[in-house]
């Protein structure tokens, strides 16, 4: 039948295309929550079209749906007044577009998520000195993964061709089924990590007591984190000077010069400072302080080794490198600790009823500090106005709003991972629907698609994608792969996100398709003859989507090594089918905090990816909450004297290790370190 029915609609106005106006609203306000200021417009512009793109898959599926059932109530009851009068539907004017713009759509973002982004992040993190250089060294290091995939392909290819017979029409179609295999896999780590983790999330904001112990160990493992980029900061910084002292005396060296020229144009002058004073080798050696520096036309200062100084044109190129990526970091660090205190402070100030007092042999030592400026966290600074409805918001609303919230998320997370399990047996032989989410859409699209419907279809699926997204845009891995909130992420690590959100937007909507357990894509109302396609097309019952009619039904043709071989030799149903289980069975290991185990063995290998845990639960304890309570409590004080927060931070070091100190000695009280700040006061 045709396709193009046109359904009852009070408006030609195209209700479907407000899901791209959303999604590009939202993509802008991610961009202005997470860039960083010094983020170029065109980085921007990218990450802001990836996003938007990413997100209108999902955003406009509903509409899609509900077009879908209008027109078979069109269908079902005939043309005329009284299909009318039966069908409420809403303005779809136009909406045959997306039978044509969806494949624009996922070309754009195929385009986007495995190549374009990618590149422009090795080219923002290259260390060449040129442009020309950065494009030549972003060309070299996408060759080293292109090349060799491209002839694994070209094998793979072969192998099919020769052993089963497949046409080049069938290996376009498994090709691109491969690639949204990738992104259905990464759905599911996502989005079983989501499907925990959001309820589990919403009902620890409403843990009062819980929240104040976390915001005192965030700001001690953030100090960590700033000491660390800074220790790195300066021991690069002191690299820099060792080889620009050692090149001075080099003959023949010019090229050399002028680039380490442009890496001395990066050093900060006040850490280029501090770091001549207290100069030291590279690899050990003396610690003469300021004689470790050279006078113009003096000697040069002798290594202990000099070879491990990066005297080669390979070696000045990761050492800029290193500098712009230990800058970067110490300044990202630095804005988070400071972002982390005031919020630490200003929590405290409202949920804390009387919190710790600066010690007594501090306040013996200050003397002309007033006691207005060391008064207790649990005075709350006074605020015009509306101080005491957002404290009544904070203190009794927001929690038990969150509570509520949880509930409800766990009650869709319950339904969803139902869902999700019992795909398996809607394929043969089975041919058994237990999807509610199935039932409820086929007993309300017997209507048409009305406002209430499309609502009821944007619960699902918008619930899934905040899991997913929940999951991707907190992921903490290394750093050029982690967003940090409130205007603190670089262009590289936005662009690292932005690659996946294009790999997961197509993979959403097949797997939104599958939980109401629709068979390759086709959409269906009672038909008869179970699973039998054949018999439900005789029964004239089955509505296409356009979404269905895209490339995303080519994410059932997947190899066979994935799950066993149709007639025409792919994947078939066993893999669409059967991947789900994998959402069951992360949400089971997410549930029961399995996945540390695992990060703990990655760590070995990478530590940038290790991160230290924290648990609400009350018997819960780290040295690193009252150490972040004390650091809380100097940071309020420098703030009422008018000091820049972390200024004393180097006075704090190891604040956040005294409880892996303590183990190390043996004992059983946490190391004096700290102490160092009330001797210094």
């Amino acid at each position: 039948y045709n396709r193009h029915i046109v359904c009852s609609c009070s408006s030609p106005r195209p209700m479907w295309f407000l899901g791209y106006m959303a999604s590009f609203t939202i993509a802008v306000f991610l961009v202005r929550y997470y860039a960083e200021p010094r983020v170029s417009w065109g980085i921007k512009a990218i990450v802001t079209l990836s996003w938007g793109l990413g997100f209108s898959y999902f955003l406009v599926l509903p509409f899609d749906i509900g077009n879908a059932f209008c027109s078979n109530c069109e269908r079902a009851h005939g043309s005329g007044n009284a299909s009318h009068s039966l069908c409420n539907c809403l303005p779809t004017a136009g909406i045959e577009f997306l039978e044509d713009l969806i494949p624009v759509v996922y070309t754009i973002t195929m385009l986007l998520g495995y190549v374009m982004n990618d590149l422009l992040r090795g080219f923002l993190d290259s260390g060449e000195f040129t442009k020309r250089g950065r494009m030549k060294d972003t060309l070299i290091e996408a060759a080293k993964f292109y090349v060799p995939a491209a002839f694994i392909g070209l094998g793979f290819l072969i192998y099919m061709l020769a052993a089963t017979g497949l046409t080049l029409q069938n290996l376009q179609g498994l090709g691109k089924g491969l690639m949204n295999a990738i992104g259905l896999f990464l759905l599911i780590a996502f989005m079983s990590y989501g499907l925990v983790e959001v309820p589990r999330h919403l009902w620890n904001l409403g843990n009062i007591d819980g929240l104040l112990r976390y915001y005192k160990f965030r700001v001690a493992v953030q100090s960590e984190a700033l000491q660390n980029a800074r220790r790195k900061l300066e021991e690069t910084i002191e690299l820099v000077q060792s080889t620009d002292t050692h090149l001075r005396h080099e003959p023949n060296a010019d090229q050399l010069r002028e680039n380490m020229a442009a890496i001395l144009r990066r050093c900060p002058p006040s850490m280029w400072r501090s770091s001549t004073q207290a100069l030291r080798p590279v690899n050990g050696g003396g610690t003469s302080g300021s004689s470790a520096v050279s006078e113009p036309g003096s000697a040069p200062q002798i290594l202990k080794d000099e070879k491990l100084l990066p005297t080669t044109r390979k070696g000045l190129v990761a050492l800029h490198l290193r500098l712009k990526r230990a800058l970067a970091n110490e300044k990202r660090q630095r804005s988070m600790y400071e972002h982390d205190v005031r919020q630490a402070i200003d929590f405290q100030a409202i949920f804390e009823v009387a919190g710790p007092q600066l010690p007594t042999s501090c306040t013996s030592t200050i003397g002309s500090v007033s006691a207005a400026s060391i008064r207790r966290f649990g005075e709350p600074t006074p605020k015009p106005g509306s101080h005491s409805q957002v404290s009544r918001w904070r203190r009794t609303v927001k929690p038990l709003l969150s509570r509520v919230l949880s509930i409800a998320c766990v009650a869709l997370s319950l339904v969803i991972v139902w869902s999700e399990g019992t795909i398996m047996i809607d394929g043969r032989p089975f041919c058994i629907n237990l999807s509610p989410l199935s039932y409820l859409f086929q007993w309300m699209g017997r209507g048409g698609g009305s406002v209430v419907v499309v609502g009821f279809l944007f619960v699902p699926i918008l619930y899934c994608a905040m899991c997913t997204y929940f999951a991707m845009f907190r992921m903490k891995l290394c750093e050029g792969m982690t967003l940090h909130p409130d205007r603190h992420s670089d262009g590289s690590s936005m662009l690292f996100n932005a690659t996946y959100a294009c790999r997961l937007g197509p993979a959403i909507c097949f797997n939104y398709l599958k939980l109401l357990h629709a068979p390759k894509g086709l959409y269906y109302h009672e038909g008869p003859g179970g699973c039998d396609e054949k018999a439900m097309n005789a029964a004239r019952n089955v509505v296409q989507t356009y979404f269905s009619q895209t490339r995303f039904g080519n994410m059932d043709e997947v190899p066979p090594p994935f799950g066993g071989a149709d007639q025409q030799g792919t994947g078939g149903d066993y893999f669409n089918n059967y991947a789900p289980l994998l959402i069951v069975v992360l949400c089971g290991c997410t549930y029961l905090n399995l996945g540390s185990g695992l990060l703990s063995c990655c760590a070995k290998c990478m530590p940038c990816v290790a991160a230290p845990a924290f648990s609400f639960d009350d018997d819960f304890s780290d040295t690193r909450i009252d150490h972040g309570a004390q650091i809380l409590l100097h940071e309020k004080q420098a703030l009422a004297e008018g000091t820049a927060l972390g200024s004393n931070l180097q006075l704090l070091s190891g604040a956040t290790s005294d409880s892996e100190e303590t183990r190390s000695r043996g004992g059983r009280q946490p190391a004096r370190r700290f102490n160092r700040f009330e001797d210094q006061l």
